[in-house]
């Protein structure tokens, strides 16, 4: 299996906490005409903007996360689909027979090259279950081969009056609360029309029993 791959997540102005009325402020255009060239007002007007924006508005922390890549994927693999999109997109210019056949050729190799690579890595996959593994390595890996997210435990709950709750027997409670009211409901509702089809027909075969 491929390991993790640590990923930083960029930095983003936070638009929605802004101070608009001191980014306004601290935008400064002064001498704005006395460039001689258009390049150079550009780079003025955009410096300014950026600074009033760092002065005003906050920005996002650097979050580092992981990025799970796709099992079985390695550098040929990449190789040779990158190789088999550079070959399409010139086939797409110029679609000759000569392009076409390197194209088919390209495609081949790609395929070629994938399964290879998922087969090595489900024949390592294998070999790693034992009579020990625990089974929740074992999905773990089953879906990241399937494809499948995985979801973490919940660990805030938005309410009805808009407060969140954090407390994990608290969200257990009331997630089992409002399962308990949608079942209620839901049993209340009267027989539809198959089950009421249903219910008669019983009725007619009792009658012609007796």
């Amino acid at each position: 299996m491929n390991p993790p791959i640590p990923v930083i997540t960029p930095q983003r102005w936070i638009l929605n906490k802004a101070d608009w009325k001191k980014y306004e402020q601290s935008v400064d255009l002064s001498g704005v005409e006395n460039f001689e060239t258009a390049d150079e007002m550009v780079d003025f007007v955009v410096q300014q903007v950026i600074i009033a924006a760092n002065n005003s508005i906050p920005l996002s922390k650097n979050v580092q996360k992981k990025h799970h890549p796709v099992p079985g994927w390695n550098a040929d693999c990449e190789k040779a689909v990158k190789n088999k999109r550079k070959l399409f997109r010139h086939f797409k210019k110029y679609p000759t027979v000569e392009n076409l056949s390197a194209l088919k050729l390209a495609r081949a190799v790609a395929r070629r090259e994938i399964f290879k690579s998922k087969r090595e890595n489900w024949r390592s996959f294998i070999s790693s279950i034992n009579s020990s593994t625990p089974t929740s390595l074992l999905w773990s890996k089953i879906r990241r081969i399937s494809q499948k997210p995985t979801f973490g435990p919940i660990s805030a709950l938005q309410i009805a009056d808009n407060s969140l709750i954090t407390s994990v027997p608290e969200i257990a409670e009331t997630l089992a609360d409002s399962y308990f009211e949608n079942t209620k409901c839901a049993s209340s509702y009267p027989l539809s029309l198959s089950d009421q089809s249903f219910a008669s027909g019983n009725e007619d075969l009792n009658q012609e029993i007796t």
